[in-house]
């Protein structure tokens, strides 16, 4: 017989397992994912969050250090003034305070004063006339709004036309300071000086980082090909944090390809470690199944062969628990019939311990038989009373009743002699020793 009832334990135990073990993996895997994937988001928030925090600070302290040497050193307010003689010495001393601005801080670019009285300008290579000035431009929109006090978007300056062209951020200030008339204080910021900063600050391996303008256009990105301005189509953006002092938004994500890599490492340990006790209990599941179907299988082994010595041999082999079935009809079966068999001895049994009895016959074993048979309720050790009741005219008895009312006729008497006795305190035990006689022993 091949285990069909193993099989099917088996087969019963193994889906419920396994779909509950995929769906806790699974759900397992998914919530470990969305925590993941949030402090993924959170740190490189903070990431970005703190190169926003040094570019703004590093812009403050450019603009700080400016103001102040503005503010302390009085040559500034003497070539704004051009008070002739005086010019000279003030256009050097400027000269000397916007080179070592320029020196003090790698960021910026250039510094550069513009006089209203005359409209000539004051760089670091010197004086120059408002016609031999590149930076005309910027100039007349600062004429324009004055009181402007933000930084200007990525521009081309030089001082020269023969000059090459850098981009730099600006800024204006007004002089003397704080709400002068008399011309603008200019700093210019590198912006590649700026953009080297960003990037020594971002790890472009694992991360990005792109800067947009207020139009929404693409000024600066980490990633080591640049798409022109076109929205970058590699990775996925986490953040987006904006800079409100040059009205650029900072973007920030992980790098495709780098896409949560140490979270899918991690998963892949968990996976493994899933795996393993999956398949731990699995062994399990098929030692636990077989241990407890040894009873079962030796029970198995009784049962066929008692059938192989009953059965006709070439039979057809049935199946494990329709087998247990017919062996445990047959067995209550064979008890019920022993049952019946048992009491119809006892009955015969009874009835001839009460002829013995009546006729004086075999009485050597009676206490025995007595004990054995149990006809009355209590231990029969005294003497006893015989009461002999007989029909009379029994062949009309039996014409006129027919066999079942005659039966029935037969236990009612026997009820009524036992009750009688039983109203005068004793024990009756009755038995029909005759067709028409019954005898009835009181103790």
């Amino acid at each position: 017989m091949r285990n069909s009832w193993y099989r099917r334990m088996l087969l019963s135990y193994f889906p419920i397992f396994l779909i509950t073990v995929t769906i806790l993996v699974f759900l397992s895997f998914l919530v470990v994912n969305e925590i993941s994937q949030k402090e993924t988001v959170k740190a490189d928030q903070i990431s970005t969050g703190y190169i926003v925090d040094t570019v703004q600070m590093a812009l403050k302290e450019i603009e700080m250090n400016a103001l102040d040497e503005v503010e302390r050193n009085s040559r500034y307010n003497d070539f704004l003034q051009a008070d002739g003689p005086h010019e000279r010495d003030a256009v050097y001393a400027v000269v000397d305070s916007l080179r070592t601005l320029a020196a003090k801080d790698e960021l910026v670019d250039s510094v550069y004063v513009y006089r209203s009285g005359d409209r000539q300008t004051l760089t670091t290579s010197g004086l120059l006339a408002w016609d031999e000035f590149a930076d005309r431009p910027f100039v007349e929109q600062a004429l324009g709004q004055p009181a402007y006090q933000g930084w200007s978007p990525i521009r081309d300056y030089h001082e020269m036309g023969s000059d090459a062209k850098r981009r730099v951020i600006s800024m204006y200030k007004r002089a003397p300071l704080p709400f002068g008339t008399q011309g603008f204080v200019v700093i210019n910021v590198n912006m590649y000086a700026l953009e080297q900063k960003i990037r020594t600050m971002k790890d472009t391996d694992v991360s990005f980082l792109q800067i947009r303008d207020r139009e929404g256009n693409l000024i600066f990105s980490t990633r080591p090909s640049e798409p022109g301005g076109a929205e970058a189509a590699e990775g996925r953006i986490l953040n987006r944090i904006p800079f409100q002092a040059t009205g650029w938004t900072f973007e920030s994500g992980i790098a495709a390809g780098q896409l949560f890599t140490w979270v899918s490492v991690v998963s892949y340990i968990w996976i493994v470690i899933g795996v393993g006790t999956v398949l731990a209990a699995v062994a399990y599941l098929l030692y636990i199944t077989k241990r407890n179907y040894k009873p079962i299988r030796a029970m198995m082994h009784r049962i066929e062969a008692v059938r192989d010595r009953m059965d006709p041999p070439g039979g057809a082999k049935s199946d494990e628990l329709l087998l247990i079935d017919r062996a445990l009809e047959n067995l209550i079966r064979q008890t019920a019939d022993y049952e019946k068999q048992q009491q119809e001895n006892m009955l015969i049994a009874r009835r001839q311990l009460f002829i013995d009895l009546v006729q004086g016959e075999r009485l050597g074993d009676a206490g025995e038989r007595l004990d054995r048979l149990k006809p009355l309720p209590v231990q029969v050790t005294g003497p006893y009373l015989l009461v002999l009741v007989e029909i009379l005219e029994f062949p009309r008895f039996q014409q006129g009743f027919s066999v079942q009312d005659q039966s029935t006729l037969k236990f009612a008497l026997t009820n009524v002699l036992q009750e009688m006795a039983r109203d005068e305190g004793l024990h009756g035990w009755g038995e029909w020793t005759e067709a028409n006689r019954m005898g009835c022993c009181s103790v």
